[in-house]
């Protein structure tokens, strides 16, 4: 039984190198940028391994494994060292919450130690910390801004307070829906209140859009009134001009894009934006007219 009980001892340990192989080969495919320095010394010290036994690695005439393997789990040891310095770095030059925390899971699904899960622990932990620094700044915004809320370019006004609500809600809810696939860590009195802070942000931001959505439905009247004026008055001095209430055209835009974000157009909205191109016409047409009526009337009195 002393051969067969070497044999084991032997298979245990070319188990465990195979395991070490198998940690690095997953990191390589990883696409986590600039891990190629670390695989590559992991791919030197398994070829150094390889070449001192020359292959006979289930011979267990062959004492001198034991030393060739220590050297093995020592160089092996010194090479996580470095990687946890990588990862320390890497997670140094992450931009925000949500890109770390994908970070974590890129690293989480390639590394198996003991030593470096109790890292992306502690690491976990870390990020779920400054994710509610990140609250108070979003929080902070708001109070700055909800009153001339940061729209993106080019979107009318209601469009755009919606979309900068929305655009902060998302800051928030992407991390939070990650962090909730790890219960463990939500548990704490710290990310008790973490949570609470979340909550009334995101109520508050959900309010926002709705006030903003239901005020904007409750001016169909005025929005009639418009579209039911005559279309050409004739000014005090005896102008004319074209009376066509180019908020209309606002109206339309706000239409369009609040219909691209999902949300529900009054009828009488939506009558009008069926009508934008004949209007947008109309109105060309009646102004060219005018246009060309001022200038007949130039040349007829020099």
């Amino acid at each position: 039984f002393g051969k067969f009980d070497l044999f084991v001892a032997r298979s245990k340990k070319l188990i465990d190198v195979l395991q070490v192989k198998q940690q690095f080969s997953s990191l390589s495919v990883s696409n986590i940028d600039n891990i190629e320095s670390v695989c590559h010394k992991f791919d030197q010290i398994l070829a150094n391994f390889k070449r001192k036994n020359d292959r006979h690695f289930l011979d267990v005439k062959k004492s001198e494994f034991d030393t060739i393997y220590q050297e093995f789990k020592q160089q092996v040891d010194d090479l996580s060292s470095d990687l946890t310095a990588f990862i320390n770095n890497c997670f140094l030059t992450v931009s925000s919450t949500a890109k770390a925390l994908e970070l974590l899971a890129r690293f989480r699904s390639v590394t198996g130690s003991d030593s470096l899960r109790l890292l992306l622990d502690e690491k976990h932990t870390a990020i779920f910390q400054n994710y509610g620094r990140d609250l108070d700044n979003i929080r902070a915004v708001y109070e700055k801004n909800k009153e001339k809320p940061l729209a993106p370019r080019n979107t009318p006004p209601v469009a755009g307070a919606i979309a900068w609500a929305r655009q902060l809600l998302r800051q928030i809810e992407q991390p939070m829906a990650l962090f909730q696939a790890t219960p463990a860590i939500l548990r704490t009195n710290e990310a008790k209140r973490v949570i609470r802070t979340y909550n009334k942000i995101a109520k508050v931001l959900v309010t926002f859009e709705t006030r903003w959505y239901e005020q904007w439905c409750a001016q169909v009247a005025l929005k009639k009134v418009g579209m039911t004026a005559m279309l050409l008055v004739q000014l005090p001095d005896g102008q004319l001009c074209v009376n066509f209430d180019t908020a209309i055209f606002q109206l339309i835009r706000e239409v369009r894009c609040l219909q691209g974000m999902g949300l529900a157009i009054p009828s009488e909205y939506g009558s009008i934006y069926a009508q934008a191109g004949r209007l947008r016409r109309q109105y060309d047409d009646l102004q060219f007219m005018l246009d060309e009526h001022r200038s007949i009337l130039a040349e007829m009195n020099p």
